[in-house]
């Protein structure tokens, strides 16, 4: 009980506390009606009063007791002996495969039910510009599309793109599948517990959202497989043996490519790095660190432009794009020139009849001017800026409303969530289409396998934020590292969403729940290829 009382532990407590109880004041004024494409109304953010205090001042309170709870079992529970653990590398290894192949079964059967993929309209981008029907562009990562391009390159050699959907399906399942065996091998190498990985294991194999998003033709699947990775990796920290070194260069640069949020998730890792952990990083993979990610930016940058393989300049100004588009039709503060200047990027009677609180993409695609907008950005931030300083309580709510779907609690919708569609037979004009394949050999239809019950990504951040509270009032600092990759995701889909509701923008809190939730309470020294490494 004395560590309860240390002052850090208690200022991080207040910090959660805090947080936490303006998220759900927040979340008591929204109105959402169940639909991204639900249109603005004046009553669609209550407006706040003095009730609001008293509500915060209750909900703190109820935080603050909760936290403190919540350490004071993490202390009884979490051992503290910091003795070296020698791990049986039969289990180790039997822990892996078991859980790699029992998943990839269950995928396979999930793909066989669902053949050859999941095609949603992402997907298509993708598909048309690796066929060359479409020129490239960097909106869907030319990284992703130059994945699919190979395996569609077998589809067409045997005449039949499905084969080559079905090729790229299984290989993410074999991807997805060595990943959960992993993180449950992972598991039991630092809590030498075979109960640990048991619980990771029936944690992946109990719920189809995983073989959903294993078949799911979308970026999102091995960016998250890769978040997932770094994370483990930066974890770790054995930088004296060179895999290391190399699996961390070769999983910032998955991330950095396979989504174009990744490279700025790179950064933010570094600097994080540079400032709090330079102790544990060596100098010459800290410069190692800079230099790829300066490599990273230019090949993005002035490459890519060279190329002219460009991305959307509305795609990346989607939250101040939307809250302009609020105090529009909230009737708020806008100078004779600002709209002007707006009516240039899109005419005003756009910005009122197509504007969705929840979702940027119907204003998006009701004809903004993106070579205009790109041309005079600086322009329009200026003009962001001046409107926010005259509308800065609109600009608050319409951002909470962009994002409400990521921050609160049990707030579900399905757009984003576990998609699992595909064209029928002569719908895509390319030959692509859904077949059941376990029901024509077998008569089984496994219908069942197609309904996904999960948390919202909401309700997922809510538990990784307490996840890294345990990990905050820990001693040490260096227990954050295995949060930072994912935390940055969140930081980067919190500026720039499309729409307030993406499990997949956020999949790694899925993904890596149970390397999330077990880490705090892991304190052993691993003896493990003959090192000892503090975790």
């Amino acid at each position: 009980m004395e560590k309860l009382r240390d002052g850090r532990k208690v200022l991080i407590t207040v910090m959660f506390s805090s947080f936490f109880s303006v998220l759900l004041v927040f979340q008591s004024k929204i109105h959402f009606s169940g639909s991204i494409f639900q249109k603005f109304q004046k009553d669609i953010f209550q407006p706040f009063n003095i009730k609001d205090f008293f509500l915060f001042m209750l909900l703190f309170l109820g935080m603050f007791v909760f936290f403190r709870a919540l350490a004071a079992v993490f202390f009884r529970i979490k051992k503290d002996d910091h003795l070296p653990v020698e791990i049986n590398g039969k289990v180790k290894a039997r822990i892996f495969w078991s859980v790699t192949l029992l998943s990839a079964l269950i995928g396979v059967l999930f793909l066989l039910t669902c053949y050859p993929g999941t095609l949603v309209a992402d997907s298509w981008s993708s598909i048309y510009q690796s066929m060359g029907v479409w020129e490239f562009n960097n909106h869907h990562p030319i990284l992703f599309t130059a994945i699919i391009g190979f395996f569609l390159n077998i589809g067409r050699s045997v005449n039949d793109l499905n084969i080559g959907i079905f090729l790229f399906s299984f290989f993410q399942i074999i991807i997805m599948s060595a990943t959960e065996g992993y993180i449950a091998e992972w598991l039991y190498t630092q809590s030498h517990s075979v109960w640990v990985s048991g619980i990771a294991a029936l944690y992946f194999l109990w719920n189809n959202i995983f073989c959903t998003y294993a078949i799911m033709v979308q970026k999102d699947t091995l960016f998250s497989v890769c978040i997932v990775l770094l994370s483990i990796c930066l974890e770790q920290g054995n930088w004296s043996h060179w895999l290391s070194k190399w699996r961390l260069f070769l999983l910032m640069f998955a991330v950095a490519f396979l989504r174009n949020n990744g490279l700025i998730i790179d950064w933010l890792i570094f600097f994080v790095v540079l400032i709090f952990n330079r102790k544990t990083f060596p100098v010459k993979l800290m410069v190692n660190m800079l230099m790829a990610l300066l490599f990273f930016s230019v090949v993005q940058g002035p490459v890519f432009r060279l190329l002219k393989i460009q991305t959307e300049t509305a795609e990346s100004l989607g939250i101040p794009i939307q809250q302009i588009a609020y105090v529009i039709n909230d009737e708020g503060e806008i100078e004779k020139e600002e709209y002007e200047f707006l009516e240039k990027v899109l005419p005003l009677e756009k910005w009122k009849e197509h504007y969705t609180p929840f979702f940027v993409d119907s204003i998006k695609n009701s004809g903004i001017d993106n070579e205009y907008l790109s041309e005079n950005l600086l322009t329009f931030i200026k003009i962001w800026m001046n409107i926010m300083s005259r509308n800065f309580t609109r600009y608050v709510k319409a951002y909470a409303l962009q994002t409400y779907g990521f921050w609160s609690i049990g707030t579900h919708n399905d757009y984003g969530f576990a998609d699992n569609a595909a064209p029928e037979k002569g719908a895509s004009g390319t030959g692509i289409y859904r077949r059941n394949l376990l029901y024509e050999a077998v008569g089984i239809g496994f219908s069942k396998l197609k309904e996904v019950h999960f948390p919202d990504a909401g309700t997922l951040f809510w538990i990784f934020g307490g996840c890294v509270y345990l990990a905050r009032i820990h001693e040490k600092r260096r227990r954050i590292m295995i949060y930072l990759p994912t935390f940055f995701l969140w930081i980067t889909v919190m500026l720039a969403t499309p729409v307030a509701f993406s499990l997949r923008y956020v999949f790694p809190f899925a993904l890596g729940l149970p390397c999330f939730v077990f880490y705090p309470f892991i304190t052993s020294v691993v003896r493990y290829n003959g090192e000892n490494e503090n975790t």
